[in-house]
């Protein structure tokens, strides 16, 4: 029952727009990040000169720092929605009449919305690494590609990140019943780091 859940959730998303059209949004974005810093727009931004390498594992750190400041909003509309659909239609009192635990519903929802949220994370990785090869690009501040600094950046801040907020925004719309209650909980979860960083 458990694949059946998850199956059907990854089938919705697959057909709604908003998945492609978030998929669209954080290449472009990724694209444009890493292309500005290889010196895409240097005619623009006079930036030829740096010595520093844009390519590195720690700029790559930081792009992937700074976008997930936005991706941290897909989790409530993505992971949240998953369960809260179901709420708003009442459908969960239907659900819960079928062969299978709410730990199985619960578990399946959650790592459905976990496994499109990866998707568009997969893609921005894609899109930052594509951005350097840009043509227009500055080859002086690249060196050659290395996929360790990715999945470096994967293993140690984004799947933490994103196991710990998705599950905490998770719980929050379950319990609450409120996508709106995810979103707020997502700008306290902002605030909150923004914050302990200042210390």
């Amino acid at each position: 029952m458990f694949y059946n859940i998850f199956s059907n959730e990854l089938s919705y998303w697959f057909k709604r727009p908003a998945f492609y059209i978030y998929a669209i949004i954080f290449l472009a974005i990724g694209l444009f990040s890493s292309g500005a810093s290889a010196g895409l727009f240097d005619s623009i931004t006079a930036t030829v000169g740096s010595s520093r390498v844009v390519n590195s594992p720690y700029a790559i750190f930081g792009l992937f720092a700074g976008l997930s400041s936005l991706i941290i909003f897909l989790y409530p509309s993505i992971i949240g929605v998953s369960i809260y659909r179901d709420y708003k239609s009442d459908v969960h009192y239907i659900l819960y009449s079928y062969p299978f635990t709410k730990k199985q519903y619960l578990f399946a929802k959650f790592l459905s919305g976990v496994f499109i949220v990866h998707l568009i994370i997969i893609i921005i990785a894609f899109s930052i690494s594509l951005g350097f090869i840009l043509p227009g690009t500055n080859p002086d501040l690249l060196k050659p590609f290395e996929l360790r600094p990715y999945i470096d950046v994967y293993i140690i801040y984004i799947l933490p990140n994103l196991i710990f907020s998705g599950l905490l925004i998770f719980g929050v719309v379950t319990f609450t019943r409120n996508i709106s209650a995810g979103f707020i909980f997502v700008l306290v979860l902002i605030i909150l780091q923004g914050f302990l960083v200042g210390f």
